[in-house]
């Protein structure tokens, strides 16, 4: 880790990563949370950046397979090769 490197941020910080405003962040702070997302440490009320990043990333993941995801007439009905293996129930 790098010298100027935090491990906190701020609510500021926090929205800016998710590309939010401060506002829109605490508008949607609770259903984000209930999505999963951390919620800020205490006693300092920041939020820890590898928390949030790690939740970031896997918003991706699971972004990525439901697009990865063959459809046909609203059902799947293969899975590619690169979700084999995955257990959805634990997603």
């Amino acid at each position: 880790m790098g010298h100027n490197e935090t491990l906190l941020w701020t609510l500021h910080d926090t929205a800016s990563a998710l590309s939010m405003t401060t506002n829109a962040f605490r508008k949607k702070k609770k259903e984000l949370e209930a999505a999963g997302f951390p919620k800020p440490c205490e006693p300092t009320g920041r939020y820890i950046v590898a928390d949030v990043r790690a939740w970031i990333s896997n918003q991706r993941k699971i972004r990525d397979i439901r697009n990865d995801m063959r459809i046909d007439g609203g059902i799947g009905t293969e899975m590619p090769t690169s979700t084999r293996g995955v257990n959805y129930d634990r997603l």
